[in-house]
């Protein structure tokens, strides 16, 4: 469904990612345009939707976006990236109306008919891209989390204190994470201060906004440590905390984590379901609550939303062994570890997979 954000855990070895580049005609520039883009691993075989994350300057920018998408799988959900290639920079990233209509008015639209996204995306941009993806979040409700990193906030033409100062009401809830180095051009960090402040104060209701200062880092260097640090700012609650889980256990209450997630989707305008570690955690707690009907129920619509986990096969047959059905436990063991060989194929855990089969099957004798 269009409207459902559905967030996806795979281990490391689970995050080879399908690529490709295209190139796209546009209207408003008259030229064909060159984007790289990242898909996420089984997209071809899912139903599933993803978030999407744009990222300017793609030429420099895009490898180094995927390869934090490698090395920190277990911060990120599985996400589309593309990286947008830039032919004049200063024009493109300047004052360029119809770089912004390009943007808003056809690549998006044209990403979001050809994939399957859902409601989450992202922009990132750096210096005049910073202001960029700033603007372009205040011109569509549909940019809604936005990672900027030494924007060039006051520049001929535009002056986007100004503006967001000005703008009235947002029509759809927002993330915003600022940041630049401590060694950084005066003016920049100054004008990233004022914006930031008024953000908090003009826009509360609607904006969440976060600004972080990198020590020894400078105007080109702070890019690097801002996106590692503004993905993970944005993303910071699409997985369950851990302090929610101990109060769930500690009062015995599942609707903390049910609250969770409708908080979340609330705020986003589309429903967020919890990703494949959540549910199953949550399908565990009622397992170890003699609650096994509702476990069963939890651990098949694991498995119905992430087929190609080994994990939510084991999951559902290890309810079904303590509900005394081993034959069909059995058969989901057997599911595991065929899952398991297609895919990741990692040698201990198709060990622990193996041990947990022979152990329904001598119980079956």
């Amino acid at each position: 469904m269009k409207n459902i954000i559905i967030y996806m855990l795979y281990s490391f070895y689970s995050l080879t990612i399908m690529s490709q580049e295209i190139s796209i005609y546009s209207k408003t520039l008259d030229q064909d345009r060159k984007i790289s883009m990242q898909l996420p691993t089984n997209y071809a075989g899912s139903e599933l939707s993803y978030p999407t994350i744009y990222v300017f300057d793609g030429n420099i920018l895009f490898d180094y976006v995927v390869g934090l998408y490698r090395y920190n799988w277990d911060l990120y959900p599985p996400a589309i990236i593309i990286g947008i290639h830039q032919v004049d920079r200063p024009k493109e990233l300047g004052t360029s109306k119809e770089f912004t209509s390009f943007f808003l008015n056809e690549l998006v639209p044209f990403i979001d008919k050809k994939y399957r996204t859902n409601t989450l995306k992202t922009a990132i941009g750096h210096s005049f891209g910073g202001a960029f993806v700033l603007n372009s979040c205040l011109e569509s409700a549909e940019i809604n989390t936005v990672i900027s990193i030494s924007p060039t906030v006051k520049k001929k033409g535009i002056d986007l204190i100004k503006k967001f100062k000005d703008h009235q009401e947002f029509s759809s809830n927002k993330e915003i994470y600022l940041g630049y180095g401590e060694q950084d051009y005066p003016s920049i960090m100054k004008a990233c201060d004022t914006l930031h402040q008024i953000i908090e104060n003009e826009h509360p209701n609607r904006i969440n906004t976060r600004l972080d200062i990198y020590s020894q880092e400078d105007h080109n260097s702070s890019i690097l440590i801002g996106i590692r640090k503004g993905l993970k700012y944005l993303y910071r609650n699409l997985f369950m905390p851990e302090s929610k889980w101990e109060f769930l256990e500690k009062k015995d209450d599942p609707t903390i984590f049910y609250d969770h997630f409708k908080e979340l989707s609330i705020f986003y305008g589309g429903e967020i379901l919890a990703g494949e570690d959540d549910y199953n955690r949550l399908g565990y707690y009622y397992l170890n609550s003699n609650n096994i009907k509702k476990s069963l129920e939890i651990f098949k619509n694991n498995i119905r939303l992430y087929p190609h986990s080994s994990n939510t096969y084991d999951s559902f047959a290890e309810a079904l062994e303590k509900a005394n059905l081993n034959q069909e436990a059995i058969s989901y063991y057997k599911k595991a570890i065929m899952v398991e060989k297609s895919t990741e194929n990692d040698l201990y855990q198709l060990k622990y997979l193996e041990s947990n089969y022979n152990r329904a099957l001598q119980k079956s004798d």
